[in-house]
């Protein structure tokens, strides 16, 4: 079943608008998301946003691009989270070289094992989806009313 089928059978068991419903979810991932980012000095966090349609890559600490949607998202809307930090991918997918005082060996869905900030020992973008993904089994199973 697609994340569209899933999100729409959702929406219509619990009586809830499906562009509200894709709205919840959306920020729901993207809160989750930012709270799962390990912080040193805090630009990795700080880069997240979240947009309508076309990707946001903001980085500049203080100046938070997007970090909101708007009520209406209109029809088929794509909403994208993104981090424009080019070692987003090296904490998420635990691609550091090796093993000191702030990493630990970890295990990522996608790549497998790797060395993880220990703030973040599987990342947090997948783990997140993951999360979402059972959820949503939960929900058309009716083990979530």
């Amino acid at each position: 079943m697609s994340w569209a089928s899933d999100i729409k059978k959702a929406s219509d068991m619990l009586g809830i608008n499906i562009n509200d419903m894709v709205r919840y979810l959306s920020l729901h991932i993207f809160t989750q998301v930012v709270q799962r980012t390990p912080v040193d000095e805090g630009y990795l966090r700080a880069a997240w946003n979240i947009s309508l349609n076309k990707p946001v890559y903001i980085t500049v600490p203080g100046d938070s691009g997007s970090n909101s949607l708007p009520k209406d998202l209109g029809w088929f809307p794509q909403v994208h989270i993104t981090n424009g930090l080019p070692y987003a991918g090296v904490v998420e997918y635990g691609l550091y070289p090796g093993i000191g005082p702030k990493t630990v060996e970890g295990t990522n869905p996608t790549t497998g094992g790797g060395i993880f900030s220990r703030q973040a020992p599987v990342g947090m973008v997948e783990v997140t989806l993951a999360s979402i993904e059972k959820f949503f089994s939960q929900i058309m199973t009716g083990a979530v009313s």
